[in-house]
């Protein structure tokens, strides 16, 4: 996770718990209104973003038609195409790998352009793509990344053969 994805959350994170606290406050003490903002705030933060279907199917509880994914990663580099905040969308994982099956996740890196207006709508789009997953029950493991030069995190065995979904600058290709 970037530091502009951490900080994104962790403002989300103070925005709702400040949301919750004034909607509880009055209804209940102010240190028993903030107490719950906090929890009520990270736990729908977690929800909507931590990626709950990737988790599920390391217990082999999640199963995922190949044309799933398929679908996804289009839906994803049409994502870029039509946000002027994203540089590059890249899948890797086992899709980079040839070896997707019903049991994997899809593991997307977005790669968004410099400046604070790019960097909070990247990180909006990424999460509204991450609650959309969780309503459909799809293991969509994405991040955003601050630039290109973070991909050198990756494995080495995936960082080769990257799929490129989207390249704004074709430096990816």
């Amino acid at each position: 996770m970037s530091k502009t994805e951490r900080r994104f959350k962790l403002c989300l994170d103070g925005m709702l718990t400040a949301a919750i606290y004034r909607g509880l406050n009055g209804t209940t003490g102010r240190l028993q209104s903030f107490v719950a903002g906090i929890l009520i705030a990270h736990t729908l933060n977690f929800l909507f973003n931590g990626h709950l279907f990737v988790v599920l199917k390391h217990f082999d509880l999640v199963h995922t038609d190949i044309e799933a994914f398929e679908e996804y990663c289009d839906a994803l580099g049409r994502l870029g195409e039509q946000h002027d905040s994203i540089e590059a969308v890249v899948a890797l994982g086992s899709l980079s790998r040839d070896e997707l099956h019903s049991t994997s996740d899809l593991d997307i890196r977005v790669i968004r352009k410099t400046g604070i207006t790019n960097g909070i709508a990247a990180c909006s789009l990424v999460t509204l793509a991450r609650s959309k997953a969780l309503f459909k029950g799809f293991p969509l493991d994405i991040f955003v990344l601050d630039d290109q030069s973070e991909l050198s995190r990756i494995r080495d065995d995936e960082r080769e053969n990257l799929t490129v979904l989207y390249d704004a600058s074709g430096r990816l290709a």
